[in-house]
This record gives structure tokens, C-alpha cells and sequence, in this order.
């Protein structure tokens, strides 16, 4: 008798337990936030997105950042630029115990003065905490002096990285600036699987807007566990041209930067229309182990501008890589594009690092004949007299037949319709 009622208190002693562990996570962590999270901290994939904490002040992701000797929880946010961005606070949930720790501003993207200014908030990690915050309590004190609001985020990357093996890590992986306007599912379809062939295993996309069908196609690519779709989705009263630069691209960089780190050696930033081509070794991954030093933060490769020419312009159905065979004799100064070590760099701009984690780290300039970005921008005719400076340049024909098979694939399994 005396054993079943010690077992019975026992067994509402642990019941009484977790009911209040969860009821804390409950009070912690709102419902209104919760339905991003898709798995248990450390394991965490969050699916992103904009949350206006007030108009004009809108919150993305937040990252664990333990690169340098302080550690940091980064929240990245677009808000409107003024003197004084609002003040922000991160309150962080350790064991039985809070800590809560004012931020300071980055700027990033401030060479394109836009409406709205695209932050970095860092918030120092007290050393007293017992571990990695899964989640972050965001406060911001709001510019009409209404009552604080706060927003509650996941925190990427909180595993260590002491504790990643280099087994857990993808090579070479792709940042695509957010979707928008007109996009051909074609045009994904052969950039996924040239890039591919070239040696990108893994791809992220924003998505400001797709049609169904470009939807189809990035569908199947999430459920090969070959690329992720983030949402992009800006408020209506933030314009392309006037509020901010090129639909917040270099803050989708800078997310997809943080979202690297602990997942990938190499990560390149490239439109659709860019392919960073080996032109002396038979891949991306040869060519970054073979020249990527210690000193190194990324390399950053001089671009080859291909022109449609004559026949060129007619063949819009077919792949663009294979038909398109002009190019300017000298690189384009404008269009450079960069591969990194996500460790290394703490900013990314659209064309070169803007800043490395530390100052030892240096940006190697690769040499025109080693490697180099093959850019077919749709726009690029060419009439006399630029037909002048072209010359024919047939290197991704030796990908062709490989490259056919692979759409024809895909477009017998993806059903597009008209």
C-alpha cells in the first residue's frame, strides 16, 4: 500500500513539473510566435519573416554569433531612417534565470541612402548565462511614444561551433536575392542545375513574389533538400526605388550570411543570370581548396558580360547558358561577384565584403583565367560598334549534354501547365 502511494505522489510530483516548465515556455515564448518553429532548439528550423513591431520598423531573424571572443545575439531590421534608430533590448532565457542587454546599431548597405535604413542589433550575451538562448525577448521603444513593444524571435545557430563536426557541413551553397517581378521558371530550373554541375549543392531564396508555376519548381527543390524558400514579403507603403535599395537585397545577404555559418565552408552571392565558371580546375570545390589560405575571407571573381548577337535573340526558349556565346574580350568592372568563408566575413555587400570579421582577413582577387563569372543579362543586345570588343566564348558547352538531360527531368516531373 505504503509503495503505491509513494509511486502515485511520485508520478504527480513529475506531472506537477513539467506542467509548470511548460506553462514558463508558454509565458516565454507567445502562441503568436510559435507556429515558425519547427523543430527543438539546437535542431531549430525557422521559417522567417517580416513582423512589424511598428510601421516603419519592421524585425527579420536573430543569430547567434560566437566568432569573436564576446559573444552576440544579431537581430537583423529594416525601420526608417532617422537620427536614432529605436532603442532595442534583448531579454534571454537561461535555466531559472533572465538576462537582459541593451543593443548597439550597425548600418549596413549605407552607401545606397534609402527611407529605410538596414540594421544589425547587436546584443551582448551576459557570460553568466548557462546556455545558448534559444529564443530572444526583442523590446523596442516605439518613435510615438506609445508603451514598448516586444517580439519574441528562434535563434539561429546555436550550436557552437566547437561542437559541429566539419562532417555536418555542405561545401559550396548559393544566396539568390529576393524574387520579384516576371521570373521564368526555365530561367530557376537551369540555374539550379548548372550551378550544380559547377558545384553548388544547396541554394536559399527569398520570395518577395513568384507565380504558381516558379512556386511548382522551388516546391520540388525544398523537397529534394536542395534549397530553402524564405518569405520576403515587404508592406505595401515600402516601395522598390524611393524606401529601399533593390527590394532590401542586401538584407536578405545579410540573413543568408548568418545562416551560413554553421552549415556551409563557402557560400556565393549571384543572380539568375551569374555562374562563378572554373575555367583550370573541374569544379568550385577543387578550385576553393586549392586556393582558399588562412588569410583568406572570401575570393571575389571579374565578370565576363555575354551579348545576344544575330540567331542568339530568337532562341528565348531554349537554355540561355547554351546558346549565347559573345562576350566582351575584358572583364566587366561593374559586375564583380564573391565566394566566402561565412566565419570570416562580418558584411557582405552586393559586389565585394564589405567588412571581414577581423582585419587579418583579406579578400583574394582571382585571376581573370583561373575562374571567373560568366553574367548573360537578358538585356545584353549588342549592334555595332560593340561587336567590336566581343569574341566568342563556347566554355559552357562542355556542361550541354549533361545539363539537357537534367532539365528534361525535372520539366517531366514538375507539371507547369500553360
Amino acid at each position: 500500500m505504503r509503495l503505491t502511494v509513494k509511486r502515485t505522489w511520485l508520478c504527480f510530483a513529475a506531472f506537477s513539473f513539467m506542467l509548470l516548465c511548460f506553462h514558463g515556455f508558454l509565458v516565454f515564448f507567445p502562441w503568436s510566435q510559435r507556429s515558425t518553429v519547427q523543430r527543438v532548439c539546437g535542431k531549430m528550423t525557422a521559417k522567417p519573416h517580416f513582423i512589424e513591431v511598428e510601421k516603419e520598423t519592421l524585425l527579420y531573424s536573430a543569430w547567434f554569433d560566437d566568432r569573436k571572443d564576446q559573444n552576440y545575439i544579431r537581430v537583423l531590421l529594416l525601420t526608417s531612417r532617422r537620427m536614432y534608430p529605436p532603442p532595442l533590448s534583448c531579454s534571454f532565457q537561461s535555466g531559472s534565470s533572465t538576462s537582459v542587454a541593451s543593443s548597439y546599431y550597425y548600418e549596413i548597405n549605407w552607401v545606397h541612402p534609402k527611407r529605410y535604413g538596414l540594421f544589425v542589433a547587436s546584443c551582448v550575451l551576459s557570460k553568466k548565462l548557462h546556455s545558448t538562448p534559444c529564443f530572444v525577448n526583442i523590446s523596442l521603444a516605439l518613435s510615438s511614444g506609445q508603451p514598448s513593444s516586444s517580439v519574441v524571435l528562434p535563434v539561429g545557430n546555436t550550436e557552437s561551433q566547437q561542437n559541429i563536426a566539419d562532417t555536418g557541413r555542405r561545401e559550396y551553397g548559393i544566396c539568390v536575392p529576393p524574387f520579384h517581378g516576371d521570373v521564368s521558371p526555365a530561367t530557376v530550373i537551369e540555374f539550379i542545375e548548372l550551378s550544380k554541375l559547377l558545384g553548388a549543392s544547396y541554394f536559399t531564396f527569398y520570395d518577395f513574389e513568384v507565380s504558381e508555376n516558379l512556386r511548382k519548381v522551388l516546391n520540388y527543390y525544398e523537397d529534394k533538400g536542395q534549397a530553402q524558400v524564405l518569405s520576403w514579403k515587404l508592406p505595401s507603403y515600402i516601395t522598390n526605388s524611393a524606401d529601399v535599395h533593390y527590394y532590401g537585397q542586401i538584407l536578405a545577404i545579410q540573413d543568408c550570411l548568418f545562416r551560413s555559418l554553421n552549415h556551409f565552408n563557402f557560400v556565393a552571392f549571384n543572380d539568375l543570370d551569374e555562374y562563378i565558371v572554373p575555367l583550370q580546375y573541374g569544379n568550385m570545390s577543387s578550385l576553393l581548396h586549392n586556393i582558399h589560405k588562412a588569410k583568406h575571407c572570401g575570393h571575389c571573381f571579374e565578370a565576363a558580360k555575354f551579348f545576344r548577337l544575330g540567331t542568339e535573340l530568337s532562341r528565348t526558349s531554349t537554355s540561355v547558358t547554351q546558346n549565347v556565346f559573345h562576350r566582351l574580350r575584358k572583364p566587366d568592372p561593374s559586375r564583380p561577384k564573391c565566394v566566402v568563408d561565412p566565419q570570416r566575413v562580418f558584411e557582405h555587400g552586393v559586389h565585394i565584403v564589405m567588412q571581414p570579421l577581423k582585419y587579418k582577413y583579406s579578400t583574394n582577387n582571382v585571376d581573370w583565367n583561373v575562374a571567373r563569372i560568366f553574367h548573360f543579362s537578358p538585356g545584353c543586345t549588342c549592334t555595332p560598334p560593340c561587336k567590336e570588343d566581343l569574341e566568342v566564348d563556347k566554355t559552357m558547352q562542355k556542361y550541354g549534354e549533361q545539363l539537357r538531360q537534367n532539365i528534361d527531368m525535372i520539366t517531366n516531373i514538375i507539371p507547369l501547365g500553360e
